[in-house]
């Protein structure tokens, strides 16, 4: 299912098809009244690694471009088992 707007929340996990989480830091409203999304993102695949930004500071993307990069919100059970497995660490 596709992703909707109301999901992206701050703190909230996602992951693209190719497999890499983004977490929302921020949602702001630009000059043009456009919501854009402040996030970080690192591979589902390598453990300990740390979240880094996933896009220039500047420039964060439109929620439409967020919502349609990202394959899924992932469930809590989901999130669960990733810092079991130390893709997600417990300070993020």
């Amino acid at each position: 299912m596709p992703v909707q707007s109301s999901e992206v929340q701050v703190g909230a996990f996602f992951i693209t098809a190719n497999e890499q989480l983004r977490k929302v830091t921020q949602i702001e409203t630009d000059a043009q009244s456009r919501d854009r999304v402040h996030y970080l993102s690192k591979s589902a695949n390598i453990a300990n690694r740390e979240f880094n930004f996933g896009h220039t500071k500047a420039n964060p993307p439109l929620m439409d471009s967020f919502i349609s990069d990202c394959d899924r919100l992932l469930s809590t059970p989901e999130i669960l088992q990733l810092r079991k497995s130390n893709i997600i660490l417990s300070n993020e």
